[in-house]
């Protein structure tokens, strides 16, 4: 047993559940190539289509890009990284 004087403070350590340490904010994460096969074909129209749709959204989300591939479209990749400050990963 601990032997406490007037001016310790007693604090019990405790873990800390993972829904405790998330951010608040939602995050999207794309997994593709980014290149755009439905509807017009345009890299940078998609990408304003996307950020026209994420503005309309009730709170701020965070969008992140992955592509898995030696064959990817960039615009479209970071166009949806640019999207509340998210990323690109290539693996």
């Amino acid at each position: 047993m601990a032997r406490h004087t007037s001016n310790s403070i007693n604090v019990k350590p405790r873990s800390i559940a993972p829904h405790e340490r998330a951010p608040t904010r939602p995050h999207i994460i794309y997994v593709g190539d980014g290149i755009v096969t439905a509807g017009s074909t345009d890299p940078a129209a998609f990408v304003k289509r996307l950020e026209r749709r994420a503005s309309l959204a009730s709170q701020s989300l965070a969008f992140h890009a992955v592509t898995v591939g030696n064959s990817y479209e960039s615009v479209v990749l970071k166009g949806i990284a640019s999207i509340g400050g998210g990323s690109v990963r290539a693996i």
